[in-house]
């Protein structure tokens, strides 16, 4: 069974808990977007160093006019 949207986006954001810095820097400040592979939706994220987190701020679709 294909795993829905919902999951792809989700399995996105946990590889992100591994590799912080895969992502680019983002349009606001002090954020970072990852591209969800084979999806058009953009997850814009922050890095807490001092809580060792990634803290998801937003996901967008790719033609959503942010």
């Amino acid at each position: 069974m294909a795993n829905s949207v919902i999951d792809r986006i989700l399995e996105s954001i946990a590889k992100l808990g591994d590799l912080p810095f895969i992502g680019h820097m983002g349009r606001a400040p002090g954020t970072y977007e990852w591209v969800v592979r084979g999806l058009p939706y953009i997850v814009v994220y922050q890095i807490d160093s001092n809580h060792g987190e990634v803290q998801v701020t937003a996901v967008f679709h790719g033609a959503q006019d942010r």
